[in-house]
């Protein structure tokens, strides 16, 4: 017996593997802040992802970044 799998199948299932890696590798890697000579920074970062029922992921990174303005 062949099991055959249809594009809705094939789609449902990459939507998870891919939203399992993104989790697995956003947890392996550390934040780590960057190094610079100045005291520019970034001080906020968000990245929200959301998969439709097709298949396509929707990805918004929002972050805020302080110049450090000697004013």
């Amino acid at each position: 017996m062949k099991t055959t799998y249809t594009d809705a199948m094939r789609r449902a299932l990459s939507a998870v593997i891919a939203a399992f890696l993104l989790t697995f590798l956003g947890a392996l890697v550390p934040a780590v802040p960057a190094h610079a000579n100045n005291d520019e920074h970034i001080t906020d970062y968000t990245v929200r992802a959301t998969f439709d029922r097709d298949g396509d992921a929707r990805v918004s990174l929002d972050f805020t970044y302080d110049f450090a303005d000697e004013d």
